[in-house]
């Protein structure tokens, strides 16, 4: 009995293996277009309706079926699978499968990119917090973009080179993200140099600089204490120009009683009104006096 199932699993996977016939291996379609995916049948005797399309799940690996794709008739034994508006969570790798008699048979797949106009990466580079031993390991994180569509290199000290990549996913749940992270091992001396993670997509080159993440911390502390120290001279100025109108201010209420009684005045606000209530007094008693005279002299 366990032969019989050995034998029979044999000949099951030789007949997924000898997979037909499916194109093109990539297609990039702008969103909201149409992807075309062909399937050769070869020497099935079938037809095109029997066709399932299904699709592979990035994260999970399993194969889900889809009923987006419909497929027509070209020619005997060649199938096409038209999909239709198209949309970025359409991306992924999309396979023909046919059930003939008691076997299946699979194609090999074709990677269906969904592009967008204008896409842009987001790039984070992260660097340790301290460097211990010989060496430092660099990440860099391509966010926005499926992995296949890009290529990650660095560039250290104008010289380009290239270290390892992964994909992964930020969750668990059907709304998760993929991502890509690029590694490079440095040694501890080189890491503080120009050190650049360069990512190319569709004909273009987007990057992000250590050198340029630290430039722009200097000027930020530059420029917190350049507002500082002119606070600090506005805060001064204000101050003496104060002090300079309370001082003119004293000496111009001085002047005044001076000229007014002939005498020297104070330097202070008190000072002066009682030396004003003191001439005013004497001025009162000098003027009964004159009175009293010219009214003895009339009698």
């Amino acid at each position: 009995m366990h032969r019989r199932l050995i034998l029979y699993c044999l000949f099951t996977l030789k007949a997924v293996l000898s997979n037909i016939s499916q194109s093109p291996e990539l297609v990039k379609v702008p969103l909201g277009g149409t992807a075309y995916l062909q399937c050769d049948l070869g020497h099935l005797m079938t037809v095109c309706d029997v066709i399932s399309w299904y699709k592979l799940h990035p994260r999970t690996q399993q194969l889900n079926k889809t009923t987006a794709i419909n497929t027509e008739t070209l020619e005997e034994g060649q199938c096409l699978g038209v999909f239709h508006n198209i949309t970025v969570r359409d991306s992924g790798i999309y396979y023909c499968v046919v059930v003939y008699t008691v076997m299946m048979y699979m194609g090999n797949g074709s990677r269906v990119i969904v592009t967008e106009p204008n896409r842009q990466p987001t790039l984070i580079l992260q660097v340790p917090q301290e460097s211990a031993g010989w060496n430092v390991s660099l990440q860099c994180l391509v966010m926005g973009v499926t992995p296949s569509e890009v290529h990650v290199s660095w560039v250290i000290r104008k010289r380009v080179m290239t270290g390892w990549t992964e994909s992964g996913w930020t969750n668990d749940s059907d709304s998760a993200l993929e991502f890509t992270r690029a590694h490079i091992t440095l040694p501890s001396e080189k890491w503080m140099d120009d050190v650049q993670c360069v990512v190319e997509l569709d004909d273009r080159k987007f990057f992000t600089s250590l050198k340029t993440d630290v430039c722009l911390l200097s000027l930020g502390l530059n420029a917190a204490f350049v507002i500082i120290v002119v606070t600090v001279v506005i805060a001064v100025r204000t101050c003496l120009a104060k002090q300079k109108s309370f001082t003119v201010r004293s000496h111009g209420v001085a002047s005044q009683v001076r000229r007014r009684n002939g005498k020297r005045g104070t330097h202070t606000v008190e000072g002066l009104c009682i030396t004003e209530v003191q001439y005013a007094s004497l001025d009162l008693t000098d003027t009964e006096h004159h009175s009293r005279t010219a009214l003895s002299q009339i009698r």
